[in-house]
């Protein structure tokens, strides 16, 4: 669906590569076409690592303008890092602009309530997100490229292979350690 939306292109030479991890340049591109968001590039760059040559400057910086990716508290973007399920999540609850929901109990083994991500997780769970491919190990499990298909329609991808997108989104504060 994502590619015949025009939102997932694959590669160059031709291959999709659907178990490939997904780094954070390439969702900020694929949220931002999800949503119709436009990629949006200032005169200057907001990330250290993100010149405004490189070929996500633009979508990068939409992802951040939109405040669904807000970077590191270094000053950097990380952009050809792999993208964690929590960064996903995250990104994903923030866009949604759901109240935070922080439970005693984490629901997976690895997350901590003093997790970064914590709040943003147990709240897309609090909704009904389909957790049962993610097993009991979370937060440090790298999303690849065909994640987004299996969290369709409750997750990613909402009615007519479009995000979801609130009516009511309200701003999240920036965490220091990154989306």
């Amino acid at each position: 669906e994502l590619v015949r939306l025009g939102i997932i292109e694959g590669y160059e030479d031709g291959t999709f590569r659907p178990y490939d991890p997904v780094t954070r340049e390439q969702f900020s591109k694929i949220i931002l076409l999800a949503l119709d968001m436009s990629a949006k590039g200032p005169s200057s760059p907001s990330f250290l690592d993100v010149p405004t040559s490189r070929w996500s400057f633009s979508f990068v910086e939409g992802a951040k303008s939109e405040n669904l990716m807000i970077g590191f508290a270094d000053g950097t973007f990380r952009p050809e890092e792999y993208l964690t399920n929590a960064q996903i999540l995250t990104v994903i609850c923030r866009q949604k602009g759901w109240k935070w929901s922080s439970p005693e109990q984490p629901s997976f083994s690895d997350l901590a309530k003093n997790h970064w991500a914590y709040p943003y997780i147990e709240t897309i769970k609090s909704h009904g997100f389909d957790y049962s491919h993610f097993g009991t190990v979370f937060t440090s499990a790298k999303c690849n490229g065909c994640e987004p298909s299996k969290w369709h329609p409750h997750g990613l991808i909402g009615l007519h292979g479009r995000i979801i997108r609130s009516q009511d989104r309200t701003r999240r504060p920036s965490h220091p350690y990154g989306d």
